[in-house]
């Protein structure tokens, strides 16, 4: 092969293999993020309830800190109806 056509073809594999690895990365990265957040805010719940919170200080102290993380939603969900 000649020199400038390993050039050429490095040049579209740069060019195409760069942002494909870029969003391949960012993804992986996002998502441990959310999985770590989680992990995060179910160890807080479980220390709360080894601590002998009551259910509605629990409640009270993850709708202060806002959405989880992880998911965008309520940290509180609400319970199933029967």
């Amino acid at each position: 092969m000649s020199e400038e056509t390993m050039i050429a073809i490095v040049a579209i594999s740069a060019g195409c293999g760069g942002p494909l690895l870029w969003g391949i990365v960012d993804t992986i990265a996002s998502n441990w993020r959310k999985v770590r957040l989680g992990e995060q805010h179910t160890l807080l719940k479980r220390e709360m309830i080894e601590r002998g919170y009551l259910a509605e200080e629990i409640v009270r102290v993850l709708e202060a800190g806002g959405p989880n993380p992880a998911t965008g939603q309520s940290a509180v969900q609400p319970a199933p109806t029967r």
